[in-house]
């Protein structure tokens, strides 16, 4: 009777075998309906394409940016170099703190400190804050880069996540069109603007 039980409580209704070997319950995220598994799975690819877009965008307000702040264009590579620098660096706490505390606290706490760092980039008339808040930017920005692969893992089925994942890749490199549709147009104003006041 247990061996039955044990047979039933490794597999799902659609023949798939769990990883976990537990019962079919609303606790078990594999037991998710497909309509909120795809809801989540687009939000969080949502959020790494809005991290890595503000990883690309920088580049294209580089020229306008340095006849701003009056360095050479070089100086500005750190913009892009730094925060790609924080998307090496922010995995390091991301990855294991994910693995004690859960996917859902260092997922969130990281996006919204990473929202809150874009404040003084925009706002701030200090170039060398604004490359630190790049650099913080990009640590607490990988959070979302680090983990959402692995979130996809925890309530998609192997057979499935592969589906799953290709819509993570495609929102990823895909914000490269958005950078090249809009990441030159907010730029001309400001041009405009720090020309009249230099005259």
């Amino acid at each position: 009777m247990s061996t039955e039980h044990d047979t039933d409580a490794g597999e799902k209704d659609n023949g798939v075998a769990r990883e976990d070997n537990l019962p079919a319950s609303f606790d078990s995220p594999f037991d998710l309906p497909a309509w909120r598994k795809w809801i989540i799975t687009v939000l969080l690819a949502s959020m790494t394409m809005t991290v890595t877009f503000g990883s690309s965008v920088w580049s294209a307000t580089i020229a306008v940016t340095s006849k701003q702040f009056d360095v050479n264009e070089t100086v500005l590579i750190l913009g892009v170099s730094l925060y790609v620098l924080g998307f090496a660096l922010g995995p390091i706490l991301w990855g294991p703190l994910s693995e004690l505390k859960g996917r859902r606290l260092p997922l969130f706490s990281g996006f919204f400190i990473w929202a809150l760092l874009q404040i003084p980039v925009g706002v701030v008339d200090h170039l060398p804050t604004i490359l630190v808040c790049r650099l913080l930017g990009g640590c607490f920005g990988a959070a979302p880069v680090a983990l959402v692969g692995a979130m996809y893992a925890d309530y998609w089925e192997p057979a499935e996540r592969g589906t799953a994942t290709a819509v993570y890749a495609a929102a990823v490199y895909g914000e490269f069109l958005l950078v090249s549709a809009i990441g030159n147009e907010p730029a001309l104003p400001s041009a405009q603007s720090t020309a009249s006041r230099v005259a």
